[in-house]
């Protein structure tokens, strides 16, 4: 059901992948953490700590898209994906 067709009872207009939120989830969280510490060793925290808070919000957004791929009919999931992803700027 993951060709883009159109799922009834699915927020999402379609059966979303449930591989590539997985996948985001976790290069989102490494690159956060890795942003986190190298802002933490260069003591440059001024600059950068919007970065790993993005990427804090990207990782949080595309976790719960993982959940809401396996239940797409949850609208409360469907809003708190769309806006922690559309949060990060």
């Amino acid at each position: 059901m993951e060709d883009g067709t159109y799922v009834d009872g699915s927020y999402y207009f379609y059966a979303p992948n449930k591989a590539a939120p997985i996948f985001f989830a976790v290069a989102f969280a490494a690159s956060g953490a890795l942003h986190f510490w190298q802002s933490y060793h260069y003591r440059f925290f001024k600059a950068t700590a919007l970065f790993s808070f993005c990427c804090l919000l990207f990782a949080a957004g595309f976790a719960v898209r993982t959940y809401g791929a396996w239940h797409y009919d949850d609208l409360d999931i469907f809003i708190a994906s769309v806006c922690l992803i559309y949060a990060a700027p």
